[in-house]
């Protein structure tokens, strides 16, 4: 009888094991943004340019990264993490774009997951 409850205990322990490492797969999976396939990034107020920068308030669904600025046939190449919720951030503009005075302007976010968010700002007059 005592042979039995070895093996019950043993058998218990391996479940609790593959549970935890379950858990701890998924919870590093998550943290490192393996699901961002899913995240939405929204603009949340209107963008404005100023000092060689767009200034705009992003809603992000998850945790995910810009990685990429497009306008006008010119790119910045960047590394901007969004939180989940209200990200108020500023990009650089890319070398030689020179927005023009009271124009508004469409600007390609591309995100670490791949997909492109489309944005608006202007620089006031």
């Amino acid at each position: 009888m005592k042979g039995m409850w070895n093996v019950f205990t043993t058998l218990i322990i391996l479940a609790a094991t593959v549970v935890m490492s379950i858990m701890v797969a998924f919870f590093a999976f998550s943290m490192l943004g393996v699901q961002a396939h899913g995240v939405i990034v929204t603009q949340a107020s209107p963008g404005i340019i100023k000092d060689g920068k767009l200034c705009i308030s992003l809603q992000a669904s998850s945790k995910i990264k810009i990685v990429e600025l497009e306008v006008d046939n010119y790119t910045e190449h960047l590394c901007i993490c969004l939180s989940p919720g209200l990200n108020n951030i500023s990009i650089p503009l890319p070398s030689g774009f020179s927005p023009v005075k009271c124009t508004p302007y469409s600007f390609t976010l591309v995100l670490s997951n791949g997909k492109t968010t489309l944005v608006s700002a202007e620089e006031h007059c």
